[in-house]
C-alpha cells in the first residue's frame, strides 16, 4: 500500500524542522510504515534542501515541489501557478493505485486535480475547520467565498473527509448535508510521558499557543494582575510586544519562553500541576491534549473544541470567560480531587488519543478506501 501525503500549501519539511514540529509530525507516518508496511511519499513546498531533512534511514520518499518548479516571488502569481503543478507531478511521482491524502485543507486543489485526471482515491484531512475559523477571524467576504468553495469542492471530490473534532463534523454536516456519509472524525494523537505528580509547580502555571487574537492571552495576563502566580507562556506570534507591555502594566509575572521543540514541550509539561488557557475557540487542540497526557490539571474556557475534551471537575476544569475569576478557581480547587482529575485526564488520552490508537484508525481508513 502506498500513500502520498500533500503538505499544507506553502509548507516545507524545513518549516516543520524550524518550528520544532518535525519529529512529532513524522512520527505517525513512521509508525504506520513500520507497523503496517505502508510506503509514504511527502509532497512538500520546499526545495532540494528538504531532501536532507529526514535521516537517510527513513523509508519516506520526499518530493519537494520547488526542486521541479521555479517559485514565483509574487505570492498571487505563485498561487495561480500552483493549479498547474499537478500536470508535472503526475509524471514525477508514481501514482498507480496510491492513496492521496492532504495534511490540511489548504492546498487540497493539487491532489483534487490529480484525482480527477488519474482516478486515485483521495482523503482530505483537516486539523481544524478552516472555513469556521476564518469566519471567526473576520476575514473579508471575498476570502470567505473562496474558503467556502474550497471546503465545498474538497468535500465533494474527496472519498473520505477527515476532521479532528465532533464540533467540526457537526458544523460541516449542517452546512454541507449531502456529504455527511463521507465526513469522519479522527482525533489528534499524543504520547503519554512518565511523570511524578507531587514534584510539580503549584504557583507557576503553563500555557501554550500562538500569540495571536484567537488564543486570548491578554485575558490571562489581566486575570493574574498583581498576584503571586507566575505564568510560563510557550509560543510565538504577532501579539508578543503587545502582551509584554500588558504584563508590565498589569504587574503580572509572565515568562515568554518563545518557541521550543515538541520534544522539549513534552518533557516540560509534567513539571506543572496546572495548564491554563483562555482561548476563544479551538478545533482539537494538541496543546490541551499534550497537557492532559502529562497529567496536568487543565483549566480551560467552556468553548467550542474544548468542551468535548474536558468534563468539568472530572478530567479538567471548565470556566466561563466572561464571568469566572481564574484566581478564585485555582484557590478553590479541591486538593483531594487533584490526583483523580490528573489520572482521569491521562485515561482520556489513553482511550482516544494515543498514537497507537489513532494510527490503527487511520490504517483502517486506508483499508476501507482501498476497497472502494
Amino acid at each position: 500500500m502506498k500513500v502520498i501525503i500533500f503538505f499544507t500549501y506553502g509548507i516545507s519539511l524545513n518549516d516543520w524542522k524550524r518550528s520544532g514540529l518535525l519529529e512529532r509530525e513524522v512520527e505517525l507516518y513512521n509508525h504506520l510504515s513500520n507497523t503496517y508496511n505502508i510506503k509514504f511519499s511527502f509532497i512538500t513546498y520546499g526545495d532540494t534542501t528538504d531532501l536532507e531533512v529526514l535521516p537517510k534511514s527513513s523509508n519516506i520518499e520526499v518530493i519537494p515541489i520547488y526542486k521541479y518548479f521555479n517559485k514565483n516571488n509574487n505570492k498571487y502569481f505563485e498561487f495561480i501557478k500552483s493549479f498547474t503543478y499537478f500536470l508535472k507531478l503526475k509524471k514525477i511521482i508514481t501514482i498507480d493505485k496510491s492513496i492521496l491524502k492532504t495534511n490540511q485543507l489548504w492546498g487540497s486543489w493539487i491532489p483534487i486535480l490529480i484525482k480527477l485526471t488519474s482516478g486515485n482515491r483521495l482523503i482530505i484531512r483537516t486539523g481544524y475547520d478552516l472555513l469556521n475559523f476564518k469566519r471567526k477571524e473576520g476575514v473579508s467576504k471575498l476570502k470567505l467565498v473562496f474558503y467556502r468553495l474550497l471546503t465545498k469542492y474538497s468535500l465533494h471530490f474527496s472519498d473520505i473527509y477527515l476532521v479532528t473534532s465532533k464540533s467540526d463534523r457537526n458544523n460541516l454536516i449542517k452546512e454541507f448535508p449531502k456529504n455527511k456519509a463521507k465526513t469522519h472524525k479522527l482525533s489528534n494523537w499524543v504520547n503519554v510521558p512518565d511523570y511524578l505528580f507531587e514534584q510539580r509547580y503549584t504557583r507557576k502555571l503553563v500555557s501554550v499557543g500562538r500569540l495571536e487574537t484567537q488564543k486570548n492571552f491578554g485575558h490571562l495576563i489581566e486575570s493574574f494582575e498583581n498576584s503571586d502566580f507566575e505564568i510560563d507562556i510557550i509560543g510565538l506570534g504577532s501579539k508578543k510586544e503587545e502582551l509584554v507591555s500588558l504584563a508590565k502594566k498589569q504587574k503580572t509575572k509572565v515568562n515568554f519562553l518563545g518557541k521550543i521543540t515538541n520534544k522539549e514541550l513534552i518533557n516540560m509539561l509534567p513539571k506543572y500541576k496546572y495548564f491554563i488557557t483562555s482561548t476563544f475557540y479551538e478545533g482539537n487542540p494538541k496543546a490541551i491534549l499534550e497537557a492532559m497526557a502529562a497529567g496536568c490539571i487543565v483549566i480551560a474556557p467552556d468553548v467550542e473544541g474544548v468542551r468535548e475534551l474536558i468534563q468539568n471537575e472530572v478530567n479538567g476544569i471548565l470556566y466561563n470567560l466572561e464571568q469566572d475569576n481564574l484566581i478564585k478557581i485555582l484557590e478553590n480547587i479541591n486538593t483531594s480531587k487533584e490526583r483523580e482529575i490528573s489520572n482521569n485526564a491521562i485515561k482520556t488520552i489513553n482511550s482516544e488519543h494515543l498514537l497507537e490508537v489513532v494510527a490503527k484508525k487511520e490504517f483502517d481508513i486506508y483499508k476501507i478506501i482501498s476497497n472502494y
